[in-house]
């Protein structure tokens, strides 16, 4: 394909001219346009390039520039990839067919944290803003939010409303009970006093961030470890209790001292002093959770652990929070059934029982989760064959999947334990079963 260079004397001529189609539409190109309105500064006439991994484009009508937007994003949180370093959201206003950048003045406020939880963003509309353009349909102040990489990193998005305001509770002597329970969506359609330039109300959404009345078994505990960690992080032992009293959707911590993330090889380095590692497991209700056998706690609630660590721990402490690892056990074996019982069912059912037997507190909220531990093959052996549709096995195998540097590392072990303190055993979701 080739480029036309146009001066910018016949810029007003239509004897030649060079549009750009691109996916809703298409515009006219010029050097002079480029200079106009390019924020990126590009004096050249290009073809359409898309270099954003993920795009959002919003259109708002009945708007003007200078005029203030309060957009809510609600969103499926925990719905990310937590394991991906969540990347930067920007924003852009499109301007005679140019998005330009929306500085700090424009955007005024942004409680998603770059897409991770459900918020409000406050825009205001800067003077560039137009609504005549054609790369995109005419008659609407247009909105782009872009993200270079890892979109994945971000939640997934269930809908974008405007004009969002956020209300908080007052209480006035209200029944404690309330506060078990989140407000059900719908509840609130009306002011208490009515505003004429206020239309309608309406609640989509249920309520969010309230805990009931702290009861007198929680006000002793929380008090007498108060007295002992006097709000500061020193020990082991006052991280984890700092961390289960401040985020409630943390079920489980481990603090492991004298360890260290390094970027360059993304590992880990267990002999560093001065750096500590947090290992944090997720309420174990979370429905949001990609694999219930493998809960991570999502990417919102870790940047706010790291705030928070960091503003009660030294100075010249380092500080890391992160998600478990969760190590594979499989187990590869031939079966024989006894008569009656048929192998293609009966197989999923001792899969089944094996992992259950593995990974209990995906199955039963009241089963602790725990880290270390070991599991021994002769133990697992014993639990298939008291199953009472086996009638005897062959060739038991367990196998350990190990995450090193330089990959998944299966091996044959007799007893399998954890490969790094941040590790979990769990079980394989298929393990190989044969019939004899």
């Amino acid at each position: 394909v080739a480029l036309i260079s146009i001066s910018g004397e016949n810029f007003s001529l239509n004897d030649v001219q060079f549009n750009q189609i691109g996916c809703f539409g298409s515009r006219l190109d010029h050097t002079s346009l480029h200079k106009q309105y390019d924020a990126d500064g590009d004096q050249s006439i290009y073809l359409p390039h898309y270099s954003n991994e993920g795009e959002l484009l919003i259109g708002l009508s009945n708007i003007s520039a200078g005029d203030s937007a309060s957009i809510l994003f609600q969103v499926a949180e925990g719905s990310e990839d937590p394991e991906i370093l969540p990347e930067s959201i920007n924003w852009s206003v499109l301007s005679n067919n140019f998005w330009k950048p929306l500085g700090s003045s424009q955007l005024v406020s942004d409680t998603t944290n770059r897409f991770l939880c459900s918020g409000i963003i406050k825009f205001v509309i800067p003077a560039e803003a137009t609504v005549q353009n054609t790369i995109m349909p005419a008659g609407m102040i247009w909105l782009r939010a872009t993200i270079s990489k890892n979109s994945k990193s971000c939640c997934q998005l269930l809908d974008i409303l405007s004009n969002a305001i956020e209300l908080k509770f007052h209480d006035n002597n209200n029944d404690p009970s309330h506060l078990d329970r989140p407000l059900e969506k719908n509840k609130i359609t009306k002011l208490k006093e009515s505003i004429p330039a206020i239309k309608s109300i309406s609640q989509p959404y249920s309520s969010f961030g309230g805990r009931p009345v702290e009861s007198d078994n929680f006000f002793h505990t929380r008090v007498s470890e108060r007295l002992r960690h006097k709000n500061r992080c020193i020990t082991v032992w006052d991280y984890e209790r700092m961390i289960l009293e401040a985020f409630p959707s943390v079920h489980k911590v481990k603090c492991i001292p004298h360890s260290a993330y390094n970027p360059a090889k993304n590992s880990y380095c267990w002999l560093s002093p001065g750096n500590i590692v947090i290992v944090v497991v997720p309420d174990l209700t979370n429905k949001n959770s990609v694999n219930p056998f493998r809960p991570r706690l999502d990417s919102n609630t870790i940047s706010q652990l790291n705030d928070f660590v960091t503003e009660h721990s030294g100075m010249q402490v380092n500080v890391k929070v992160k998600n478990p690892k969760y190590q594979e056990i499989e187990f590869r074996f031939g079966v024989r059934f006894k008569r009656g019982f048929e192998f293609n069912f009966y197989s999923e059912k001792l899969n089944q029982e094996i992992k259950e037997y593995l990974t209990p507190w995906a199955f039963n909220k009241d089963a602790e989760l725990e880290f270390g531990g070991k599991i021994h093959k002769s133990t697992l052996l014993n639990f298939v064959e008291e199953q009472e549709y086996v009638d005897y096995i062959t060739d038991f195998q367990m196998i350990t999947y190990i995450d090193s540097e330089s990959g998944i590392i299966a091996s044959e072990v007799e007893e399998a334990t954890p490969a790094t303190p941040d590790s979990i055993l769990v079980s394989k979701n298929k393990h190989t079963i044969f019939e004899i």
